[in-house]
């Protein structure tokens, strides 16, 4: 999901599991705040148009996210995903999906 007509709220948690090791999940819920536009995708096209469902509620995405700084430069996450779709994607043709990433950040 795009920042384009979407309200959103993510409650999270940090949990130290040791002096280098962090959980962070969190649970983000996306609502569409106007009902008559659509919800579009990082890159700012439209992908499901606000004509095919009045709903507003999109759906919500539970985060697990596991972070492990290797030093005070480097830092590893891997993270897994799913997305729940709402009420909108289900009537749009939307379904839930997983996915897992990670990725390295070194820090100057």
């Amino acid at each position: 999901l795009g920042p384009s007509n979407l309200m959103d709220t993510t409650p999270t948690l940090r949990l130290r599991l040791n002096r280098r090791t962090y959980f962070l999940p969190e649970d983000s819920f996306f609502w569409r705040t106007s009902l008559n536009d659509g919800i579009y995708g990082p890159t700012g096209a439209l992908t499901r148009p606000g004509s095919l469902s009045r709903a507003r509620y999109v759906g919500n995405q539970l985060t697990l996210p596991l972070q492990y700084s290797v030093d005070r430069h480097l830092t590893l996450t891997a993270f897994y995903s799913h997305f729940f779709a709402g009420q909108f994607l289900r009537e749009t043709q939307g379904r839930s999906v997983n996915y897992v990433s990670g990725f390295v950040t070194y820090k100057f």
